[in-house]
């Protein structure tokens, strides 16, 4: 049976990328660079946040300043202060814009007044979720462009095939997507999309008489 992995191996493992244990009892992981909380159990997610713009952005700025990043010192002073209350609503919002977007619910549900006031009721940290508009312009880009740096590091230096398929989307316009599959001996190969542009059902039309 292979060993499992505990918060500490992640911790050493991301060591140089800032990653370090907040709380041993919670099994909580951050990254000092970014103060944010990161979901360690699959060493992928750990990997998509270091290839984040971001993370190497905030990276880069304390190495230029040459400043060692303050460590929070310990849970109960942390959730005392306005800023860990960022970061927690922070990493429950991207979470929910993930789980939605995986799900393939419409983000406006979450001005649902029946399914906000249930999570309210039920979800700890549901009632601070933004309005969808807010969602949409804040939180998905940062999704988009964790996604984005993981599909490149699953490509980069692998042999892989491009394909093109069209679908729709809720309004009933063309999509014309661009498919990436890794060639690999294995059953389990995966596919991502590489690109998408969409096209409304009248030019579609023309095209196709044309």
């Amino acid at each position: 049976m292979p060993k499992a992995v505990t918060v500490f191996d992640r911790e050493n493992q991301f060591r140089s990328e800032g990653f370090y244990v907040f709380d041993k009892q919670k099994k909580i992981l951050m990254c000092k660079y970014c103060n944010c909380r990161i979901e360690w159990a699959r060493k992928d997610t750990c990997a998509k946040h270091c290839e984040g713009a971001g993370h190497k952005k905030f990276k880069e700025e304390a190495k230029e300043k040459g400043q060692s990043v303050k460590r929070q010192a310990s849970l109960q002073e942390t959730y005392q202060s306005s800023k860990m209350a960022r970061v927690e609503k922070n990493y429950f919002v991207m979470a929910t814009c993930k789980a939605f977007l995986e799900a393939n619910i419409p983000i406006e549900k979450v001005d649902n007044l029946s399914l906000r006031s249930w999570m309210s009721e039920y979800i700890p940290g549901a009632g601070d979720l933004p309005s969808a508009d807010m969602m949409r312009k804040t939180y998905i880009p940062q999704v988009r462009e964790e996604e984005e740096a993981f599909m490149r590091q699953k490509v980069k230096d692998q042999q892989v095939s491009i394909l093109c398929d069209e679908t729709t989307d809720r309004k009933g316009q063309c999509v014309f997507l661009v498919l990436i599959k890794i060639l690999e001996c294995s059953d389990s190969s995966k596919l991502y999309v590489g690109g998408q542009r969409f096209y409304p059902m009248l030019m579609l039309l023309n095209v196709v008489g044309q």
